[in-house]
């Protein structure tokens, strides 16, 4: 099938919709564009999980702050299309802000979680109402039978998760887990920001947690104090810390007696940009 790039809701929603009719299923990954390793391993997956892949690129403006990189966040649109080409998507929509917010953000319904003042959402206060909202308005246009995220930005990947279940929506959220550069440090757009030299000073963010991860599994240090030890290794490495808290997988609040499924976030900045990452550990019961 050739490739088909879509702008408008009329178009995308009559394409979806004939090939549902047909029994087909369709797999959405949602991105603001500027492709790199981690959305293509989410496009590969789709690929292999549905019959027809539909990928976004859109920068969401609703999930950005006033001092925030919306303006500035790299935007690599001809390199996009050339990627998913190769990848034999077969949809790319390409809404703009006019046609998802016709009368100005403001004036736009907000979908808001439980989840929006945790963690990022705590120093990022309109970023996951915004998430919410936009996907909220892809699942209800597209329709797909699944959707794909990435485990890097492991609480968006939970708001997702809520929103589907809360909602009611007939979709399959796949995670899909973290792809890295060599040296650890997890793929970003915002990656870009740092010269080559200071990517490779960044990694020692995920070489912290994998230290945290083995002391945790050793249970020597209480969750305090490994949080505490990890928050002073990121100072020592320069990065200036937003949060690191150890948490369950599956509520994302502190663990309990018999939470065995536990998840390291953490959020800094590193020569003024952010970095977010996170290290999954499974307890052994005994």
């Amino acid at each position: 099938m050739k490739l088909q790039i879509f702008k408008d809701h009329q178009t995308i929603q009559q394409f979806c919709k004939r090939y549902k009719q047909q029994g087909q299923s369709i797999a959405f990954v949602p991105t603001m564009g500027n492709l790199h390793e981690g959305h293509l391993a989410l496009v590969a997956k789709a690929k292999q999980s549905a019959d027809i892949v539909i990928v976004s690129l859109y920068v969401n403006p609703m999930q950005f702050g006033a001092n925030e990189d919306f303006n500035t966040y790299p935007r690599t649109l001809e390199s996009d299309i050339s990627k998913l080409t190769t990848l034999a998507v077969e949809g790319i929509f390409l809404p703009s802000a006019e046609q998802i917010y016709p009368n100005g953000i403001d004036q736009h319904t907000s979908i808001h979680t439980t989840l929006d003042s945790l963690y990022c959402g705590k120093s990022r206060p309109q970023f996951f109402s915004g998430i919410a909202t936009i996907v909220t308005y892809f699942f209800n246009l597209i329709t797909p039978d699944m959707v794909l995220f990435g485990e890097k930005d492991f609480q968006q990947l939970c708001v997702v998760k809520k929103i589907v279940r809360d909602l009611v929506f007939p979709i399959e959220v796949i995670g899909v887990e973290t792809s890295r550069e060599p040296n650890g440090l997890a793929c970003s757009s915002r990656n870009q920001y740092l010269t080559s030299e200071n990517q490779e000073s960044a990694s020692a963010l995920y070489r912290i947690l994998i230290g945290l991860k083995k002391d945790l599994i050793a249970g020597q240090k209480s969750f305090t104090v490994l949080e505490k030890l990890g928050w002073n290794q990121l100072i020592e490495c320069n990065f200036t810390p937003d949060y690191l808290n150890i948490v369950s997988q599956k509520t994302l609040q502190p663990p309990t007696s018999k939470d065995t499924s536990l998840i390291i976030l953490v959020a800094c900045l590193f020569k003024q940009v952010r970095l977010i990452d996170n290290i999954k550990v499974e307890l052994l019961t005994s």
